[in-house]
């Protein structure tokens, strides 16, 4: 994503006389000078306004630009300040202005546009009435407040959890946290919706929570180690931690009451949808006196504490979400409606001169291990010689292999080694989003196949080994499969899920064997 500039006043009269000029359009423009064409839109209303104060003596300053001085807020901030008013005064008064023009015309990120408006209604220019729209669930089984109320329960318990099972932890490495387990252990405390992905989503949660403090990083940070574990690594204390999440927990309480409080009353039903503002949101938490006198940031906490809510399902943020998390908007260019296969053209051939450079790398290697001087010379002909010149003397008689995206040593192991016509047009079958079913009778080589099916698609068609699936009916037949992958594409076969259907069931649920309390 490229970066927003602050441009000043020089650019902006002449890219504002431009546009007056009428010579060319807003969008050729926008191309030319590498701005939004909304921002060009404004600069060229304030260029008209403000043509009239050139003839007047000494000027006329706004009372945004008074209040401002006033307040003793000058530079950057004072123009970014500045400009979202000028767009919020020449807006059409019936006619909503979207976050992405606030942006585009201050420059400032959806966070930075939210502590600004936050700004403006402190100083009495602008009322914070950026709209959000919110979906809630009341009156029926599963309403918004049971979900908080579960959700918050669960978190607490979670953390209480993790306290107990290393004390100690100060940051220097990280811990192991088997999620199955922990479910199993949550389940145990009465949580019997624990599922991993719940835990998982409660500690990415807690990972963000704390990132507005000083050194900007997260309570926690996580790695993932494998599809049951994640790596756990304490970055502030536990005390830290538990307070943390409390009060984002008590702040998504008041935030909940206030969207929950403008549903009509007798109102039942799942996604009901809840027109608010920011301010009023801001206005919510600013009124608690716990917050007030804990939190230095009430934008930062309501940010943190709605998306916290979003993220736990308890509500669904609608309009309005680009506020709290970052988004960009694309603009076609005009006049193209569809995209056609030239279009993408450009990048198949840049994926084909990857594949084409992976090759030669591997040459260098070869010619390296053998004579250092002849990759040298490699080298010096890479850069010298033309495409196919170049390819004609290193890569002779290899035009099918440079197409691949693998060496030829592994496209006889997992390919020809298998010595039959058709089980490798099985194995080497590239057509996409096609089902294939395999009738064969007992030792003919079905498992032999999918082990190289699999192998096929993690080495020649480079696909994520993680997003790869296999399940079996029994225990021998999994292990079987987990042994041969390691055998022919070795450690990248640990990150395929090989289980049977009853394990896979037992992961998805968080459940084990070990007897629940209640």
């Amino acid at each position: 994503m490229r970066k927003r500039r602050n441009h000043d006043a020089g650019f902006r009269a002449r890219v504002a006389l431009e546009a007056v000029k009428g010579v060319r359009t807003v969008s050729e423009l926008a191309a030319e000078y590498g701005v939004h064409p909304t921002m060009i839109h404004q600069w060229k209303k304030a260029l008209l306004d403000g043509a009239a104060d050139i003839f007047e003596p000494g000027g006329r300053r706004s009372a945004a630009e008074e209040t401002l001085e006033r307040a003793a807020i000058t530079g950057t901030r004072r123009m970014q300040l500045l400009d979202i008013v000028r767009h919020l005064m020449n807006a059409p008064p019936d006619q909503g202005i979207s976050t992405d023009e606030l942006t585009g015309v201050s420059g400032l990120s959806g966070t930075r546009l939210n502590k600004a408006m936050a700004d403006l209604d402190a100083l009495g220019i602008a009322r914070n009435d950026l709209a959000v729209t919110v979906f809630v669930h009341v009156g029926i089984e599963g309403h918004s407040q049971s979900r908080l109320v579960q959700a918050a329960q669960l978190e607490a318990d979670l953390i209480a959890l993790m306290r107990e099972t290393a004390p100690d932890a100060d940051g220097s490495e990280a811990v192991p946290l088997h999620l199955a387990e922990t479910c199993q252990a949550l389940r145990d405390r009465c949580h019997t919706g624990a599922r991993p992905d719940i835990v998982e989503k409660l500690l990415r949660g807690m990972a963000r929570d704390g990132r507005d403090q000083e050194g900007g990083r997260g309570n926690l940070h996580l790695r993932k180690a494998s599809r049951n574990t994640l790596m756990v690594r304490l970055q502030r204390s536990w005390p830290t931690v538990e307070q943390t999440a409390a009060i984002r927990r008590h702040g998504a309480e008041l935030l909940l009451a206030h969207l929950t409080g403008k549903v009509v009353k007798g109102t039942r039903g799942k996604d009901t949808q809840v027109e608010t503002t920011t301010g009023d949101l801001l206005a919510g938490l600013t009124g608690d006196a716990l917050l007030r006198g804990a939190v230095k940031n009430m934008n930062k906490l309501m940010e943190r504490a709605l998306l916290w809510l979003h993220e736990q399902e308890v509500l669904t943020l609608g309009k309005g979400l680009t506020v709290f998390r970052p988004a960009m908007t694309l603009h076609l260019r005009p006049g193209r409606d569809l995209f056609t296969v030239e279009h993408f053209t450009p990048l198949e051939e840049h994926y084909a001169a990857q594949t084409i450079q992976t090759h030669v790398m591997a040459a260098y290697a070869e010619q390296g291990l053998a004579a250092i001087n002849r990759a040298e010379k490699l080298s010096e002909d890479y850069f010298r010689l033309d495409h196919d010149t170049f390819l004609k003397e290193w890569l002779p008689g290899r035009g099918t292999e440079l197409r691949r995206q693998t060496t030829g040593q592994s496209w006889k192991a997992i390919v020809e080694a298998l010595d039959n016509p058709v089980q490798q047009k099985i194995v080497a079958d590239d057509r996409e989003q096609t089902n294939v079913l395999v009738l064969a009778g007992p030792g003919s080589g079905k498992t032999r196949v999918l082990v190289h099916r699999i192998a096929y698609l993690i080495r020649v068609r480079r696909e994520d080994p993680r997003g790869i699936l296999v399940l079996t009916y029994n225990r021998h037949a999994a292990a079987e499969i987990r042994a041969r992958l390691r055998h022919l594409i070795g450690e990248d076969a640990g990150s395929v899920t090989v289980s049977t259907c009853h394990a896979l069931a037992m992961r998805l649920v968080g459940a084990s064997f070990a007897r629940a309390s209640c």
